[in-house]
């Protein structure tokens, strides 16, 4: 019986074969791309990051890098598998509590800006009105250079706040 169910698989085999002969190209790779199997596979690899999405207006080689490639001018992997910033040379666990700790960095760059920029603005203003409030004319240039001091490291703290959010290929709205 085994000869018997081998031959008629053969047969069975051979049948198949030449009806795929017959069909056309086309129709055949259809017919396979239209399986559940892939369609699951190949959901499954988009899910992963495998597959691109790509648009009329988009190319290929538009290739988004990752963030190791992004911050690699920055940081630095070692042997440990941990991430080194190549200027201060603190270690970060991954790329992504390098970007949180940088960000952080920015937003207390930006608000130590406001703060003296807040204070330089307070002092100007009494300056202006030194002689109103009856102050000495020591009082008031002091007032005139507190302010002009706030306002210098204000510019400082906005320029570091920038140069950081740069780094980060972020874009501020101040």
């Amino acid at each position: 019986m085994n000869e018997f169910r081998e031959t008629e698989m053969k047969d069975e085999a051979a049948e198949i074969n030449m009806q795929e002969k017959e069909k056309p190209e086309n129709t055949l790779l259809a017919e396979i791309s239209s399986l559940s199997d892939a369609s699951r596979f190949d959901k499954a690899l988009e899910k992963l990051g495998f597959f691109l999405e790509t648009t009329e207006n988009s190319d290929i080689d538009e290739v988004k890098p990752t963030k190791e490639e992004r911050y690699s001018e920055v940081l630095e992997k070692g042997d440990n598998g941990k991430y080194y910033d190549k200027e201060t040379g603190k270690e970060y666990g991954s790329v992504g509590e390098w970007e949180k700790a940088q960000v952080t960095l920015a937003k207390r760059y930006d608000s130590t800006a406001e703060f003296y920029e807040s204070k330089a603005k307070k002092e100007w203003a009494r300056f202006k009105n030194s002689e109103e409030n009856g102050e000495s004319e020591c009082e008031k240039w002091e007032h005139y250079k507190t302010s002009q001091e706030c306002y210098v490291k204000a510019k400082e703290y906005k320029e570091k706040g920038k140069q950081v959010w740069e780094k980060l290929n972020i874009t501020r709205e101040s």
